[in-house]
């Protein structure tokens, strides 16, 4: 770990799941209204935040492989000292963000013999799905854009963004990352209604902040389907 304008820096190079055009996640990510304002994107990189113990972290990646040997180069930037499990958690984090472990093959395989389908592989070859950070951040947003245009559903998330998360300062600009749960598990239900301003919306938030403030997300990655699903939809 190096430090350099009052910032620490840790760099590293991941591999991913051939085939794996980080382009095509560029391109994708250029187009995915619900994270507007809480990235940054060139023509070769992604700089992001996330919120880790209650601070902001930030994180460049860019592509150092080829579309069959794929590797993505990262820099992590954070204000303070990082433990190795926090690295390995932030490491973790951009794995799960960009979906480098997907294993594309078997889907190409039901898919490459629909005539239908085959040019759509064809055309999106080595896109691997950017997610949400954190499955929390995809569960509020769920509720926030439920019969909600998805515009109202950005302002809202990024008025949550604003008021509730972190934000950390580099070079070229400030990186601002949706609250932990730990932090929303704290705001009131009149405070977040003062933000949501829907009070069914504002019921089931506190339903999933209740929830993802027991959950265990590796079992919710990795967990029998059948058993997430029902702990999910119990909600």
């Amino acid at each position: 770990m190096v430090a350099t304008n009052n910032l620490h820096l840790v760099t590293g190079v991941l591999t991913a799941q051939a085939p794996f055009d980080f382009a095509k996640t560029l391109a994708f990510l250029g187009d995915f209204t619900p994270t507007v304002g809480e990235q940054t994107l060139a023509s070769d990189s992604v700089t992001k935040a996330l919120t880790l113990h209650g601070r902001a972290i930030a994180f460049n990646v860019h592509n150092a492989g080829t579309l069959e040997e794929p590797r993505v180069a990262y820099t992590i930037y954070s204000e303070h000292s990082l433990s190795e499990e926090e690295q390995s958690t932030i490491i973790d984090r951009i794995r799960f963000f960009l979906s480098l472990d997907d294993d594309l093959q078997p889907f190409y395989a039901i898919g490459c013999v629909d005539p239908a389908f085959a040019p759509v592989i064809e055309h999106l070859y080595g896109l691997h799905q950017p997610k949400f950070l954190t499955p929390f951040e995809i569960a509020c947003w769920a509720i926030l854009v439920q019969r909600n245009p998805i515009a109202m559903a950005h302002h809202t998330k990024m008025a949550m963004v604003q008021r509730w998360g972190t934000a950390i300062t580099l070079p070229q600009g400030a990186q601002r990352a949706f609250p932990e749960v730990e932090q929303l598990a704290a705001v009131s239900p009149t405070e977040l209604a003062e933000i949501v301003r829907n009070p069914r919306k504002v019921e089931y938030l506190n339903s999933v902040i209740e929830f993802f403030s027991n959950a265990d997300e590796q079992f919710l990655r990795r967990g029998s389907y059948d058993e997430v699903a029902k702990q999910i939809r119990a909600i």
